[in-house]
Order: C-alpha cells, then sequence, then structure tokens
C-alpha cells in the first residue's frame, strides 16, 4: 500500500492540514493521505502562505513524498506437547522445546536487547520502570 505525505524540503518538518493554516510538525504527527490528489490541494495553501511571507527564510520548499508501506506477514504460532513452531506466511520459519521472544522478534526483523535485572532491586520494587533506562541491570 502507498500512503502520501508532504515534507518541508528545506526542515525536515511534515504538514499537518488545518483549517487555512500551515502547521509543520514531527512525521507521525503529520497528515497522511491514500491518493497523490490528497496533497495536491494542501500544495496550493502551501503556496498562499509562501506568498504572503516576507522573507524568504520563512518560506517552505513543499514536496510530496510516496510511503510504501509493506504488509505485515502473517504470524502463527503452534504450541503442542513440548513442542513450539513459529509460521510467517504459512512458512515454519523456527522450532524447538522453546521459541524464545527474540527468535520471533528477529525473523520479523525488529531488532531485540534482551537484558536481564538486578534481582534483588525488582524483588523490592515489584515491577518494572517505565523507562528502559531506569532499570537495574544485574
Amino acid at each position: 500500500m502507498i500512503f502520501y505525505q508532504v515534507r518541508d524540503k528545506r526542515t525536515g518538518l511534515w504538514y499537518k492540514r488545518g483549517p487555512d493554516q500551515v502547521k509543520w510538525v514531527a512525521q507521525e504527527m503529520a497528515s497522511v493521505w491514500t491518493t497523490p490528489s490528497g496533497p495536491q490541494g494542501c500544495l496550493q495553501i502551501i503556496a498562499r502562505y509562501n506568498r504572503r511571507r516576507a522573507h524568504p527564510d520563512y518560506r517552505r520548499v513543499p514536496e510530496v513524498i510516496p510511503l510504501q508501506v509493506k504488509d505485515p506477514p502473517t504470524v502463527t504460532f503452534v504450541d503442542g506437547d513440548d513442542w513450539q513452531g513459529l509460521y510467517l506466511n504459512g512458512k515454519l520459519v523456527e522450532e524447538g522445546h522453546c521459541v524464545r521472544v527474540d527468535d520471533i522478534l528477529r525473523r520479523l526483523g525488529i531488532a531485540c536487547e534482551q537484558i536481564y535485572a538486578d534481582d534483588q532491586w525488582l524483588a523490592k520494587r515489584g515491577s518494572l520502570p517505565e523507562n528502559r533506562n531506569d532499570i537495574k541491570e544485574g
């Protein structure tokens, strides 16, 4: 699937559609369109914004960016007796007595870091902290 967004070449910020306004934000907060005609109307609003700005440093240089989004794989996890298996899109990719979370994430192309918390610290605390940097490693 292809989505479209508008980026300012000058600043790297992304366009957020609003009522008769030009707003530039981080990509995850920006507007997204499913057809190329969607951002074309916004280019007119941006051009009008640029004409109103006297100083060229405040003008935006918009570009429409197509974003190709891959369909996520279908994941099947099989657990039977003392044997486990992982299937991606119907094909067996991992099996054994224990298929670990880090094996699954690696097969999905997701970086995974495994750390061990200090046992006494965790027992005293009772739960993990919200931020990874606050973990006391053992």
